[in-house]
């Protein structure tokens, strides 16, 4: 069968343009800012800045509430962990985090006024600071 041969061949030609095309996108990316380089913020990760662990502080009733008692509430990306959240709030606010929980609520289906629709998934970050600690969330 002349036809399976020909894909078969024409595969590797196929992968081997996807891997040259990640090479060119990898070298391309590390000559951008070469005043901060990967190893700088975190090790054997692709979260390479303070902006790429936490999106934003959480303003709620709820986080303002929790902001008396020392605890703040920031929305963190999906593949953000603890470590990489303590390192960021440190280099950010230059404050020494007493202990970090993690929160993900799942997206939820919604029906309002007759429409479908999704309630987007979020990753939350508790961090509570020492006493006398504080963060100013304008």
């Amino acid at each position: 069968m002349a036809l399976f041969k020909t894909k078969k061949e024409k595969k590797p030609a196929i992968a081997k343009a996807v891997e040259e095309k990640k090479a060119e996108k990898v070298s391309s990316e590390s000559g951008a800012n070469p005043t901060l380089t990967k190893g700088d913020f975190l090790a054997n990760s692709t979260l390479n800045y303070p902006a790429d662990v936490i999106l934003r502080p959480r303003i709620t009733e709820k986080a303002t509430d929790e902001q008396q008692k020392g605890v703040y509430i920031f929305e963190v990306r999906k593949d953000a962990t603890k470590i990489s959240v303590r390192k960021t709030i440190e280099k950010i606010y230059k404050v020494n985090p007493r202990k970090i929980n993690i929160v993900k609520n799942p997206a939820k289906n919604l029906i309002v006024r007759g429409r479908k629709g999704v309630k987007p998934a979020v990753k939350k970050a508790y961090v509570y600071l020492k006493d006398g600690d504080k963060i100013d969330i304008v």
